[in-house]
Order: structure tokens, then C-alpha cells, then sequence
């Protein structure tokens, strides 16, 4: 019987295809690629290391140390790599494959490519909807051209707040559905142009392989209003963490809206992330762990071929902390004392009174801000430059890259504990080859 109905599917599955193709199609495929990096002069760096996520110049800070903040580093370097293919082999099936070098490095320290996009769409296999299976793009950013990362429009200065502190990944393994609930011309009216949705059931694990038995669930919903011009949307995702011994549960809500003109264009997105079981105290207890962060940017024309660009984050870890609490590691917490593993040793005693107010995250997962052992702060973010367009496919970038950091409970005796600050002046490059493939993040669209 399970023959004869795996037969019997496979028979239709092939029907359906053959049946969709017109006598004329012919199957198409395109090879294209992007790359930016930049040359960076790190005049300022944080004396602590702080900075968890992917925030950029943390391995180059002096946390080390805890010493000497004033440390430089300068160098060209490749931040991004992507190398992609698309294939249409029937009218409406398309496969998507990309290989992406982040920074990753092998065990020899060379740079190494690493699958980041494997999927096959399945367009208007509804009305206007459309089924994705693979590694595919998530919608907490990125996934459609009303997403905050496309909006934002510089993801080669720098990633989404979320993106930034790892409240998400771009990139999940499982099924996706997304497409419009309405779509007409309503002129430069209130009445929508589009309502959008994707709806995606993952893994979790990005572009890992699956390391439990937990699946994250993500929707966002947008429009599009006045021609395009104004966009606004919600998202949400929700899954479970292994976090010994307790089990947290994680969920993540954000709204955001941008108005775009020809000539400028802004916009600000807020989110919020709560850990249940988040943070182990130090009587083995466990709190919950409130992340907030508030995001705002814009840029315009200055030249036709010359843009600028501004954006500002604020980032808080947990906006439910208390200087009463202290919060350590399970594993690697001596008996009897906190010892943070980004400070000297002999910063912390067990004779030193104020141990009691150190702080630790404990390791609790790999996909968010909280999991990373660095002192527990606040964070702003601004970045500001110049867009000079040698060509659409082609960016020269000056600009700077600063975060300033303000921990929420004072370290005696550690220099530049309270309050300190990356400073990092850069000039970015952007390239995208193959002239068919239509260019994502170009600025204000040169």
C-alpha cells in the first residue's frame, strides 16, 4: 500500500509539473555574487570586550587585558562574501542557492564559504501564494522587500538591530508560506497598495543542523501604503531553549515603519525578546530576562550619485535587571564567588566584597544576545557617512562605526568599566556582479 501511494503522489507531482509547463518555456539559470568589506582603523576600543552578537570590532577590543583601551587595529578585510544561482525549471518552480563566507574561518585561519541558501519556491501555487522548502530566508528582516534590513538599505555598513545582537538569524531550515492577502493599485492614497504576509516553521538553528527537538515559529505582517512610499509592519516568533536544567522559553516581537521618497527616506523599528528562565541567579534560582532595543535611520540624495546615511540603536540586555541581582554561570561560577571570565583574575577574590556585584550570563543558547559571556551593559549604536555611487552595482562608502557602552552595575577598580566606547572611522566597498540580478540593500536605489 505504501508503494502504491508513494507511486501514485510521485505520478502527480509530475503531472502537475509537466502539466504547468508551456510548450515554449525553456529552464533558465543565473549566476551572481556580492561582496563588501572595507578598510578600518579601530582609533578607540573598549576596554572590557564588550559587545556580544555579531557586533562587529569585538575581537579586536582590549578585553583581554582590562587595561590598555587604546589599543588600534587597522586593515582591509572582507566582511561578507556571496556567491548565488537561481534556476526556473518549470513556470512556476525556481531553486536558490547561495554560499556565503562571513568571516568563518577554517582551522588553519583561511576564510571558508558555507552553505547559507538551499530552497525551492513554489510560486502562486495558491493565488498569490507561494511555498518555500529548504534553507530559506527568515522574516524577522530580511525575507521580503518590505523587511526592515531591505528598507534600511546599508547592510553592508552594518546589520539590522536584531541581526546585530542575534535575536534572530537570516537563514532557518524547514517550510515557509508568504504572499499577499491583498494586492491592487491604489494610487497615492491611505488605501493599501499591498498586505503581505510569511508565516515559516524552522529549526531554529540557522544554518546549522538541528541540535534538539524544539522548532521556532515566525510571522510578519506588512503593508504597503501611498505608492510604496510608506511601509509598516509587525513580527513575531516564538520557540523553546534547552537550558539546563530548566527549559526557557523564548519569544520576540517587533513593529516597524519607514517612509520613502525619491530624494530621502526613514525609518525606526522597535523590538522587544523574552527569555522565561532566562538568567540563573546566584542561589540557583532563575529569572526572566527582558531584552528592548530601538532602532532609527535614514538617508538621502545629496548628488545623483552621492547619498548619506545616519542610524542609531539603543540596546539593553534586560531591562527587568536589578543591581541586586547577581547572575553567574552554573558551570564555571566557583563556590562562594563570581568571577567574570572577561576580567583579570586577580580583579575578583573571594575576599573582595563587591564580587557580589559582578555579573555573568550563563551559556543558554547560541541564538540570542543574552548566551554571550560579556559584562552585562547597555549599548548605542550610531553609525553616519557618505554614499558615492560609482556605479548601481558599484559603492564606495566613508563612514563611522561607534558603539558606547554604559554597564548597569558599577566594577570597582576596573578601568573604563562604567562607561566606554568603540570608534572605528572606515571606508566601505560594495560590488554585486552579474547585471540580471536585481540589487537588494543598494542605499536609495541609484
Amino acid at each position: 500500500m505504501k508503494k502504491l501511494l508513494f507511486t501514485l503522489f510521485s505520478a502527480f507531482a509530475i503531472f502537475s509539473v509537466a502539466s504547468a509547463q508551456s510548450s515554449d518555456f525553456k529552464p533558465t539559470g543565473n549566476l551572481w555574487g556580492y561582496t563588501f568589506g572595507d578598510y578600518y582603523y579601530m582609533s578607540h576600543s573598549d576596554s572590557l570586550g564588550r559587545g556580544a552578537g555579531n557586533v562587529q570590532y569585538k575581537p579586536f577590543s582590549t578585553g583581554n587585558n582590562g587595561t590598555n583601551n587604546f589599543t588600534t587595529a587597522n586593515a582591509f578585510q572582507i566582511r561578507r562574501a556571496y556567491l548565488g544561482y537561481d534556476y526556473q525549471f518549470a513556470p512556476k518552480l525556481t531553486s536558490y542557492i547561495v554560499l556565503a563566507d562571513e568571516q568563518n574561518l577554517d582551522n588553519n585561519g583561511y576564510n571558508t564559504f558555507y552553505l547559507k541558501y538551499a530552497n525551492v519556491k513554489w510560486s502562486n501555487f495558491l493565488p498569490n501564494q507561494n511555498l518555500v522548502i529548504g534553507q530559506y530566508t527568515t522574516s524577522s528582516f530580511a525575507a521580503t522587500p518590505f523587511g526592515t534590513e531591505p528598507l534600511w538599505g546599508y547592510r553592508s555598513v552594518e546589520r539590522t538591530i536584531m541581526d546585530m545582537h542575534n535575536m534572530d538569524a537570516s537563514s532557518d531550515l524547514g517550510v515557509a508560506l508568504d504572499g499577499y492577502l491583498w494586492k491592487g493599485l491604489s494610487g497615492d492614497s491611505i488605501k493599501p497598495n499591498v498586505i503581505g504576509y510569511s508565516l515559516q516553521m524552522g529549526n531554529g538553528n540557522s544554518a546549522k543542523p538541528e541540535s534538539d527537538i524544539f522548532k521556532k515559529y515566525r510571522l510578519s505582517i506588512y503593508t504597503s501604503l501611498l505608492q510604496q512610499k510608506l511601509t509598516i509592519g509587525v513580527y513575531g516568533d516564538i520557540y523553546t531553549a534547552s537550558n539546563s536544567p530548566v527549559i526557557s522559553r523564548v519569544s520576540t516581537y517587533k513593529g516597524y515603519i519607514s517612509y520613502k521618497t525619491k530624494k530621502f527616506k526613514i525609518g525606526t523599528e522597535v523590538v522587544t525578546e523574552n527569555w522565561s528562565n532566562g538568567a540563573t541567579l546566584y542561589t540557583k534560582a532563575h529569572q526572566d530576562v527582558q531584552v528592548f532595543g530601538w532602532s532609527i535611520f535614514c538617508s538621502g540624495k545629496i548628488l545623483e550619485n552621492l547619498n548619506f546615511f545616519a542610524r542609531l540603536d539603543i540596546f539593553n540586555p534586560d531591562i527587568n535587571y536589578h543591581a541586586s541581582d547577581t547572575v553567574h554561570s552554573l558551570v564555571s561560577a566557583p563556590a562562594g564567588i563570581i568571577k567574570p571570565s572577561y576580567l583579570p583574575v586577580a580583579s575578583v577574590t573571594a575576599t573582595t566584597p563587591a564580587a557580589q556585584n559582578y555579573v555573568y550570563y550563563t551559556n543558554k543558547a547560541t541564538s540570542t544576545q543574552i548566551a554571550q559571556a560579556a559584562i552585562f551593559s547597555r549599548q548605542i549604536f550610531y553609525t553616519l557617512g557618505l554614499d558615492y555611487t560609482v556605479d548601481k552595482r558599484f559603492h564606495i562608502m566613508p563612514n563611522i562605526w561607534v558603539t558606547d557602552f554604559k554597564s548597569l552595575v558599577n566594577i570597582p577598580g576596573a578601568t573604563h568599566a562604567n562607561f566606554d566606547y568603540d570608534f572605528v572611522p572606515r571606508v566601505t566597498f560594495y560590488y554585486l556582479f552579474n547585471g540580471s540580478k536585481s540589487v537588494n540593500n543598494n542605499g536609495m536605489d541609484n
